[in-house]
This record gives structure tokens, sequence and C-alpha cells, in this order.
């Protein structure tokens, strides 16, 4: 899947916001009331995958980053406040893995 469309499903189903599409730039989200439109692009930026992760936080999720031998990393959501599951993402990077357990845990494989 590329990047781009991992980066919709963040939008529509993680965060659960409208958003703008462009050709040539992705997608334009506007992530708290008052503010200007911002691009959006968690499945590369680091800082926008972290929002999507903190989304969870607030559902009750335990959540852990992990490096491993290799160059991978590992993001692992635990859902303390339902069944206890697990979802894992593993990318070489960590914005993708963080993409990968999110979209996870709302059901979505990627």
């Amino acid at each position: 899947m590329e990047n781009k469309e991992i980066d919709r499903l963040i939008i529509e189903k993680v965060l659960e916001l409208p958003y703008h599409e462009t050709e040539w730039f992705g997608y334009w989200v506007v992530l708290k009331e008052g503010q200007l439109a911002t691009l959006f692009s968690p499945s590369s930026n680091i800082q926008d995958a972290w929002i999507a992760l903190e989304k969870f936080k607030e559902k009750d999720f335990l959540y852990t980053v992990q490096n491993q031998v290799g160059g991978n990393y590992e993001v692992s959501l635990t859902d303390w406040g339902g069944m206890c599951s697990t979802f894992r993402g593993v990318s070489e990077s960590l914005p993708l893995a963080i993409c990968q357990a999110t979209l996870k845990a709302k059901g979505i494989e990627i």
C-alpha cells in the first residue's frame, strides 16, 4: 500500500477528521478547531504519526515503542480498557510502524 493511501486511512479511520486532498501535496487537515489546515502525512512525518498514536492514549490504550536488533521499530498498542488485545506494527520507519499499529487497532491491515 502506498504512503498516500496510509495517510488517508489514518485521517479517516483513526483521527476521524475531514480532509482536503491535493494531487501533488497530499492531505490537508484541520487538527484543532480554530487552527489553519496543515499538510498531514503520518506515514512519513513522525510528528503526524505521533498525533495518531496519542489518539489511543485517550482511549485507555497503553503503547510502547521499541527499536529492534537489525534496525526495525516495533510499536505495540494494548487495549487495557477493553479486551487487552495487542496490535503491533513493525517497520524500518518509525512513522510507518506507528501507522501499522494504529490501523490494526481499528481493524485495518496494511
